[in-house]
């Protein structure tokens, strides 16, 4: 029993004191960093955020500190590490995708699609919906936002993912969920009548189908609520 021990407690320092070498070896020092998954984030910012440089070991290098300091960043939804011998680091992340803005006291909140705020800036960076008709009072960034008719901000949620599924998220400039019952879309210049929720993966197929021929340049009002549906130019 005591030679097992014995064995064991040399082993356990025999590995130890293995690690602690590999953790000054300079050839285990971190000299290439690939990022991946990052759309909204810079690898610059992935970097600085963990800390990184060039001096640190590969061995050494604290994934788990780094994993939370990721994580405090809104648009981080998880990480991981990956560490090739002999001194490549490859971080791998998940990022919240950005799915709509909502115009607020003359700049846009960034959400995602569970209508989590990722962002809040004078200015939108990519083509994607605006979301009018939410009434709120304020906002935390990171968190969802909560707000005064939920059953509407279902809506936008439902919405979004159509938006996605039809890849109509660049074509859609504006929806209006002031009413749950009465839906407006626009693209460009044509005020689409989405109506309800009822049938609305069918009415997202169609428009998508629609806008493939339709020259939204020109002002009028498409109404997907009736049985089949028609287009009107406005006067």
């Amino acid at each position: 029993m005591k030679k097992a021990a014995s064995f064991f407690l040399w082993t356990l320092i025999t590995l130890i004191l293995i690690f602690v070498a590999l953790c000054f070896f300079p050839l285990f020092n971190i000299s290439e960093i690939e990022v991946k998954g990052i759309e909204s984030l810079t690898e610059e910012q992935v970097i600085d955020i963990c800390s990184l440089n060039e001096s640190q070991n590969l061995f050494a290098f604290n994934t788990f500190k780094a994993a939370n300091e990721l994580k405090k960043n809104n648009y981080v939804e998880d990480v991981n590490f990956d560490k090739k011998l002999p001194h490549t680091l490859v971080i791998n992340i998940t990022e919240r995708k950005v799915r709509g803005y909502i115009p607020y006291m003359n700049s846009y909140l960034y959400i995602d699609e569970d209508g989590r705020v990722l962002d809040s800036r004078p200015e939108m960076t990519k083509q994607l919906p605006i979301v009018v008709g939410l009434r709120f009072n304020g906002f935390t960034m990171g968190e969802l936002l909560e707000t005064d008719n939920p059953d509407a901000y279902k809506s936008v949620e439902e919405l979004s993912k159509l938006f996605s599924k039809y890849d109509l998220l660049d074509a859609v400039i504006q929806v209006d969920v002031s009413d749950e019952d009465n839906i407006h879309l626009y693209v460009d210049k044509v005020d689409v009548l989405f109506g309800d929720f009822e049938d609305a993966n069918n009415k997202m197929g169609t428009l998508s189908e629609i806008l493939k021929q339709l020259d939204t340049s020109v002002a009028g009002v498409l109404d997907l609520t009736a049985t089949t549906p028609t287009f009107k130019y406005m006067s």
